[in-house]
């Protein structure tokens, strides 16, 4: 059984900043860009099949974005994302897995999506996959 991803954590209007000054975020066209790309990070997870963004995952959760800027200047989201399973995990899931409950049965692994102008810029671990 399959459940649907959780972008619960991914709201319009609702994120943190790393590296952006408060004047830089009252700039004219700043809420607007910051809330398209949210937008479009709701979206890019919603539409995604599971299995494709990590394989072996039963469930799938998003946290807050994180509107930061990188050392060359651009300005970007991440967002963290843990994908859930129980039993073994998956061969393709070369992230550290962290086993979960008293019996360890269910397991969680996590990475971190940038976003960059409304495309997927990379994943912190080079991808899902090696």
């Amino acid at each position: 059984m399959t459940y649907p991803v959780d972008v619960s954590g991914v709201t319009v209007g609702d994120c943190d900043y790393a590296g952006i000054s408060r004047e830089e975020m009252l700039a004219e066209g700043a809420r607007e860009y910051v809330e398209e790309g949210i937008m479009f990070v709701k979206e890019y997870f919603t539409n995604k099949e599971i299995k494709s963004l990590m394989p072996g995952v039963e469930a799938i959760a998003v946290g807050k974005p994180v509107l930061y800027r990188e050392e060359s200047g651009k300005v970007g989201l991440m967002v963290k994302v843990t994908g859930y399973g129980a039993g073994e995990p998956d061969r393709g899931i070369k992230l550290p897995v962290e086993r979960l409950g008293t019996k360890k049965q269910m397991w969680k692994a996590e990475n971190f999506a940038y976003f960059n102008r409304n495309e997927l810029y990379q994943w912190q671990y080079g991808g899902w996959l090696h």
